[in-house]
């Protein structure tokens, strides 16, 4: 059996949710297993099979399914992962004293929500259909999970027809009988209560919470960019104030013409035209993309203004599940792509710290989308502008680094 994740096939039959609910229990030694994967994997995701016992019965509503163990089979990339399975599979439970369990699956959202996209309810729907029960758990970076178990249903609807008619001198006669109206089958998914046996859940809470609040001081003390005004069209800057200690000469400046920047250290061409790229790879969604070949480019504005919504809302969905989906991919891509300009940035000796270089960056990305956007729905302010859902994130994204 293969178990694809990226684009499997659409089930011959039709997955329905039940109302009922059960309980599936992880233990403190698979829980922390579960942690320690997620730790390793941040940002992308990863897959393998589920080691679980069954206790009660569905008949007498008392199911509980506890996991035992399971084993990583594919470590994938930020949207997907795969794998076959495999006769190491079989000797991993040998050696781990698991002959006595049921297989299911379990992969990682890593730093999405955790929650059953179309493409894993296929996966669902598709293994319910060759086994009999099919459990899948649903874990991600934060702790928070879900879990589905299948069981297929041949559901045959049987109905009472009575009838009645006059015979022979006057004689009447009723009669009653069975019909069979219909046959259904179709594939149950039950949603699991998840019951994670944690004892360490306060202790790395409050880590959590300090590590936090580190986090957001270090932030606080940073005088850089303030949020964008939309309606101005340009951002303020507030540069760290210099120490009285300090004496700075007054040098007088040559005029010079206007470009994105105004700060010395990011003031040439090759800066601006990566600045542009950054810009065009997060809103055609593409980080292939490159300014030559964008600047070849003769649609942007009916991308801007039409096309993009529409092909976003394909590759993520319309509804909030989907657009939540593209939320935390786009968090993931724009910090990848900006911190690993800044760090270049730190290396070349153009700027001396990371975040503060972030910040730069962020800002001018934030303003050249600004003037793109502006050109595309020909208006004079971004308020103006009826921008999609995909590119006020792209700028709530981008403002997160003034912060």
């Amino acid at each position: 059996m293969e178990t694809n994740f990226t684009k499997t096939p659409a089930p011959k039959t039709p997955l329905i949710g039940s109302t009922d609910s059960y309980n599936l229990v992880i233990p403190d030694s698979v829980e922390f297993r579960i942690r320690q994967w997620c730790m390793l994997n941040p940002s992308t995701e990863w897959s393998g099979t589920l080691f679980y016992t069954v206790e009660g019965s569905f008949e007498n509503k008392d199911i509980e399914f506890t996991v035992r163990d399971f084993f990583v089979m594919d470590i994938g990339t930020a949207g997907f992962t795969n794998y076959k399975e495999t006769p190491e599979i079989c000797s991993y439970m040998m050696e781990n004293d698991l002959l006595d369990c049921k297989t299911g699956l379990i992969h990682s959202h890593n730093n999405m929500k955790a929650f059953f996209s179309g493409t894993d309810a296929n996966t669902l729907a598709e293994e319910g259909e060759q086994t009999i029960h099919f459990l899948s758990l649903v874990v991600n970076n934060e702790g928070t999970y879900v879990a589905r178990v299948t069981r297929r249903i041949i559901e045959e609807i049987e109905g009472i027809r009575r009838i009645k008619y006059t015979t022979y001198d006057g004689e009447e006669v009723s009669a009653i009988e069975n019909v069979k109206t219909g046959t259904k089958e179709y594939i149950q998914y039950i949603d699991l209560n998840i019951k994670v046996n944690n004892p360490y859940a306060e202790i790395k809470k409050s880590i959590s919470e300090r590590f936090s609040e580190l986090i957001s001081a270090k932030r606080n003390t940073f005088s850089g960019p303030k949020y964008m005004d939309y309606e101005d069209r340009f951002f303020t800057t507030r540069k760290p104030e210099v120490p009285t200690t300090v004496k700075t000469p007054k040098v007088e400046e040559k005029p010079k013409e206007p470009t994105l920047f105004s700060n010395k250290d990011f003031d040439t061409e090759e800066t601006e035209n990566y600045i542009k790229e950054i810009a065009v790879q997060l809103l055609y969604g593409n980080i292939l993309l490159t300014y030559d070949n964008f600047s070849k480019f003769t649609k942007v504005d009916a991308w801007i203004t039409t096309n993009m919504e529409k092909a976003f809302d394909r590759r993520f969905g319309k509804d909030e599940g989907g657009f939540s989906v593209f939320q935390d991919w786009l968090y993931q891509v724009c910090d990848t792509i900006i911190f690993s300009a800044a760090d270049s940035y730190v290396y070349d000796g153009k700027a001396i710290e990371v975040d503060t270089a972030a910040f730069e960056i962020a800002l001018k990305v934030a303003v050249y989308l600004q003037e793109l956007v502006l050109k595309a729905f020909k208006e004079d302010t971004i308020a103006d502008c009826n921008v999609n859902k995909y590119i006020a994130y792209i700028f709530e994204c981008l403002e997160s680094y003034n912060k």
